[in-house]
């Protein structure tokens, strides 16, 4: 039996730089690193297959995902793994601290998956943004987790981790897929943080941090 559905799992980062929501419609693609260019070439071989088979080809674009049991988490392990269990204050070195992202919680994005599998709509290939429509900046992100973490967290600049190419704003336009599938976030980024903290505690059980909701 030959393949008639394909979900595509792409990127927010496949959209140009822009100031304010990057919109399915109306914000041209333009990847700048390896991880993007690989998303957008996945996209192409979408289409081609879309053509070819009159397939039903959807692409979810992916803002910045994060949970518990995320095997390849990035900045919010970094800021964690800096913060010793029992302390209350502390100073953390990180590199760009002004880019905003749009972070979404993993229990959305599968949410939003799922919400796409199951669209009803005619053959060819169509796009939805998977985020969460709100987006921080990397001092905000950390002002929030030392709240729940009831640490006071103080950020040192680290040359050594700045990135050289680093995109100002990556907020994803969530009007479409909430127009046409239903969908919106449902989990802040503070119960995402908190999801995190906690999974960590019962690791961390003899010295957990406190969680304030």
């Amino acid at each position: 039996m030959g393949v008639a559905r394909f979900v595509l799992a792409s990127s927010g980062a496949v959209y140009d730089w822009a100031d304010g929501a990057l919109d399915e419609a109306a914000t041209p693609l333009r990847p700048r690193d390896n991880y993007s260019v690989a998303k957008y070439a996945n996209e192409q071989q979408l289409a081609f297959w879309c053509g070819r088979t009159g397939g039903v080809a959807r692409v979810a674009r992916i803002f910045n995902t994060i949970g518990h049991d995320d095997p390849n988490g990035h900045l919010v392990p970094d800021i964690i793994s800096q913060i010793p269990a029992g302390l209350t204050a502390v100073e953390i070195s990180l590199g760009n601290l002004s880019p905003r992202r749009d972070y979404i919680h993993a229990d959305d994005t599968a949410r939003a998956i799922a919400a796409i599998a199951l669209e009803v709509g005619a053959p060819g290939i169509d796009v939805y943004n998977v985020a969460s429509g709100r987006d921080v900046s990397v001092g905000e992100l950390v002002e929030i987790l030392g709240q729940i973490m009831g640490v006071a967290i103080r950020i040192g600049e680290d040359p050594a981790r700045k990135r050289r190419i680093d995109r100002p704003s990556q907020l994803g336009a969530t009007g479409k897929i909430e127009r046409q599938l239903g969908f919106r976030a449902s989990k802040s980024l503070r119960i995402a943080l908190q999801d995190i903290v906690v999974h960590l505690n019962r690791e961390l059980a003899s010295s957990p941090w406190p969680v304030r909701r």
